[in-house]
């Protein structure tokens, strides 16, 4: 594998529990790794084992959730907005969470919640 097909990221937060975890992320084809910084621990999950991916607008920037087929989901939050992250942008996959606001802009659409999110994986 080159090393242009693996991504690192650093000042990367996991959700775990309502406990805001950082440390260095990497994604690469086949893993998905994060080192927690304080501790040293790593937290690897398999490509294939990812069945849904969804780039949102969070706190920190950009966040990535991804659930997992086995029902877990991970949190990665912390991305900026320059970050490439390969998304898909069909108009089918994007979904109800990408939707517009309402006609008052001082409330959001209800399907939004005040986050915008793009589906990353089909």
């Amino acid at each position: 594998m080159a090393s242009s097909d693996i991504l690192e990221y650093n000042d990367i937060y996991q959700e775990l529990k309502g406990t805001m975890i950082d440390g260095r992320l990497r994604l690469s084809r086949q893993t998905i790794v994060f080192k927690n910084s304080k501790t040293g621990k790593v937290d690897s999950v398999q490509a294939s084992d990812v069945s849904d991916g969804v780039w949102r607008r969070v706190a920190r920037g950009y966040g990535i959730r991804l659930q997992l087929k086995n029902g877990n989901l991970c949190k990665f939050d912390g991305f900026r907005e320059g970050v490439s992250v390969e998304r898909q942008t069909k108009p089918e996959a994007i979904g109800k969470e990408n939707l517009p606001p309402g006609p008052s802009f001082s409330t959001p659409h209800p399907a939004t919640s005040g986050q915008e999110s793009t589906r990353i994986l089909s």
